[in-house]
């Protein structure tokens, strides 16, 4: 294999953000225009608990593209440090990773750039770090962002698709479709350098042209 995780899993993914948008779309059209159409005939009381549960659905469910595509990046960063292990063999390793201390992420980002012999420019990285400090305030807070330093409400919200409405993140479709295209490049980037180590550790030189 030349790379930990397929490109078929990006793929899905990007179908899967493209039919819950679509389908999040329909609901609030439908609630948009039952709501008018008890305005126009004179309704005092109006109903709009269909359009609190499609806005609550579809809270949830970007939630979840968040969450899925951050579990998708771990994934990638883990599968990596597995290749560039075997390949060197684990009696080789100066350190494990296991060994590590801080941050998961950044603890494999350390170990693949060390084993790798590759450095992984902070421009490529940084989509994905942002990724994770939304999907620990989701996870952890339920997507409250008011508990928050500053600087981090700041981080969060400056990330174009992110928003924040009565202290809570909003994602939108936009963010996870524009997450997952620098998570997928990140991924490639990630796996050729790691193939390129691969071939050094096995012949003893760089073949690349």
């Amino acid at each position: 294999m030349h790379q930990s995780l397929e490109e078929y899993e990006f793929q899905l993914f990007k179908w899967h953000v493209k039919e819950t948008d679509t389908l999040i779309d329909k609901m609030i059209k439908d609630e948009t225009s039952y709501i008018k159409n008890q305005t126009d005939t004179g309704d005092t009381e109006q109903d709009d608990s269909g359009m609190v549960a499609a806005e609550y659905y579809m809270c949830r469910v970007r939630y979840s593209h968040v969450i899925h595509l951050a579990s998708l990046f771990e994934s990638m960063l883990q599968g990596e440090c597995d290749r560039l292990a075997q390949a060197i063999g684990e009696n080789n390793l100066l350190f494990k990773l296991s060994e590590l201390k801080g941050e998961p992420w950044l603890v494999k980002r350390r170990f693949i750039e060390r084993y790798g012999q590759f450095e992984v420019p902070d421009e490529i990285w940084q989509p994905a770090e942002d990724l994770l400090k939304v999907r620990n305030v989701v996870i952890h807070a339920n997507g409250a962002i008011d508990s928050r330093q500053p600087d981090q409400k700041r981080a969060i919200e400056k990330q174009p698709g992110i928003s924040i409405e009565s202290g809570y993140i909003k994602v939108s479709g936009e963010y996870a479709n524009q997450a997952a295209i620098s998570i997928e490049n990140l991924s490639k980037f990630i796996a050729q350098k790691v193939q390129r180590g691969r071939r050094i550790t096995a012949h003893g030189k760089d073949d690349e042209p």
